[in-house]
């Protein structure tokens, strides 16, 4: 794997698992303007989800334009932050769980492990069989 393919999987795979709703921060929370349980609360809504994938997409943006020196909003930011929103635990779904139980908004720390390898391994199969994207 060359250092191209590295910074356009790696890099966005670590931010999905930091920035995924409920691990570190879910903003916003539950009620607005009160941070009471928004640190490591392990749950989400769609709407967390949203503002969390617009967050993933400017530190993604910012982060790589700071590494490289690419400063322009391109199709690997467009398609990592599509895979943010669908991959995201609790979201759609939430797997390993109690169960795979779709729209749970409930997340752990183990499925977002794992929902972050199913993420790389989706930008993988892109930029693989897909050079151009």
């Amino acid at each position: 794997m060359d250092v191209q393919t590295e910074q356009r999987i790696l890099l966005p795979a670590l931010l999905f698992m930091l920035l995924s709703p409920g691990v570190l921060l879910q903003l916003p929370d539950r009620i607005p303007f009160v941070a009471k349980g928004a640190f490591m609360s392990q749950r989400t809504s769609m709407l967390a989800v949203v503002v969390h994938a617009l967050v993933f997409a400017a530190a993604y943006f910012f982060v790589r334009a700071k590494m490289t020196g690419y400063k322009e909003f391109d199709h690997d930011i467009i398609l990592a932050t599509v895979l943010f929103v669908v991959l995201s635990p609790g979201a759609l779904m939430q797997f390993p769980g109690v169960g795979i139980k779709p729209m749970s908004y409930h997340t752990s720390y183990p499925s977002v492990a794992v929902h972050a390898f199913v993420f790389a391994a989706s930008l993988f199969a892109v930029h693989k069989f897909l050079p151009k994207y």
